[in-house]
């Protein structure tokens, strides 16, 4: 029995077939007709089965082409992951350069020169999913493209590409299994039942984390309502430093059950060669801490809050961003994310908890 409804596993077979056969993103209003229910592309992006973009777009993971119902396209990518594996892992034994970039064209080269014969859209696709197993980071105009590749050290350990791609659905389909049955369970970012008793209970805590940058009109916003809802607000820079740098402060706060990451326009960058496509971006810290997190708690357990006209990182894949709005929508949303990592809640009107300074 599968973990989706027929209208979930049909967007998933929708946006992987979309996908195959354009290499671009799938739009929202489609998707919604199918789905008829407002909250599920937003519980499919936070069960990692599809990555939205902030233009309403909505890309397949790893997870989409497993549950979409189409054991072609399901066999495809599973190759595909497997084959860029024992390429990647081939060139990085072979390599005397550390964090080495290649181009595209490069792998494809390493792959006939191991194979004879390879598909350069196997490559392709093995490439663009590779990251979710950790195999590379890619680099691209959009999220869906790649123009170059680094090679993850995770590769060395790899034992056998043949069992990679079931090894990592089973990881993934035990978190969405113990999300449906409400039980704490998480996927390799996070923790499994009985794994650590004390460390879920912390997990399960409601102390909750806030990072921002200098916006504090849509911080203080944010810190209240989390208050509000009975929630023991954290926020980093109201910490004493006692000598630690930013990393160890974090490490020292970093048992809470939740982590907010207020993402604001308070700088703008450009890639080098490309000085007149400037846009505004988040604080570097702001990125640092969000990563983190993510690292710390797992993807479930970290929402991200961006004002409008803000370039969004294009590297964090199943990661639901929530916009922040004037009209206070995203409120809703917020909590909503919470209640789903299974923290308890007040109604804000009966809150009378502070924050902690």
């Amino acid at each position: 029995m599968s973990e989706l409804s027929p209208a979930e596993i049909q967007i998933a077979a929708e946006v992987v077939h979309s996908f195959q056969a354009t290499r671009q993103p799938t739009p929202r209003l489609p998707l919604l007709k199918i789905a008829k229910q407002l909250d599920t592309l937003e519980k499919l992006s936070r069960w990692s089965i599809l990555r939205p973009l902030d233009n309403n777009k909505y890309l397949p993971l790893a997870l989409a082409f497993h549950y979409c119902g189409d054991a072609k396209a399901l066999a495809v990518a599973k190759l595909s992951v497997q084959l860029v594996a024992d390429v990647l892992k081939t060139m990085l034994e072979n390599s005397d350069e550390e964090n080495k970039q290649y181009l595209l064209l490069d792998i494809e080269q390493s792959a006939r020169e191991r194979y004879g014969s390879v598909e350069p859209d196997k490559i392709w696709l093995g490439l663009y999913l590779g990251d979710e197993f950790r195999l590379c980071s890619r680099w691209g105009a959009q999220p869906f493209e790649i123009r170059t590749v680094s090679i993850n050290e995770h590769v060395i350990e790899i034992e056998s590409t043949d069992t990679l791609w079931d090894e990592f659905v089973k990881d993934r389909t035990g978190w969405i299994r113990g999300q449906l049955r409400g039980t704490p369970t998480a996927s390799h970012y996070g923790f499994f039942p009985g794994e650590d008793e004390d460390r879920i209970t912390t997990i399960n805590s409601k102390k909750v984390f806030v990072v921002h940058g200098h916006d504090d009109a849509i911080n203080g916003s944010v810190a209240d309502f989390l208050q509000e809802l009975g929630l023991d607000v954290i926020i980093l820079q109201e910490q004493p430093n006692r000598g630690q740098t930013i990393v160890e402060k974090l490490e020292a706060h970093s048992g809470v059950g939740f982590a907010v990451v207020i993402l604001t326009p308070d700088d703008i960058g450009f890639a080098a060669k490309e000085p007149d496509k400037a846009r505004k971006r988040a604080r570097q810290n702001v990125i640092l801490e969000l990563g983190l997190f993510i690292g710390e708690l797992g993807r479930e357990r970290v929402c991200p809050i961006y004002a409008n006209d803000l370039e969004l990182p294009s590297d964090i894949h199943g990661l639901l961003y929530i916009r922040y709005d004037e009209e206070g929508k995203w409120r809703s949303q917020l909590l909503k994310e919470i209640t789903a990592a299974g923290i308890e809640t007040i109604s804000p009107e009966r809150s009378a908890t502070g924050r902690t300074s």
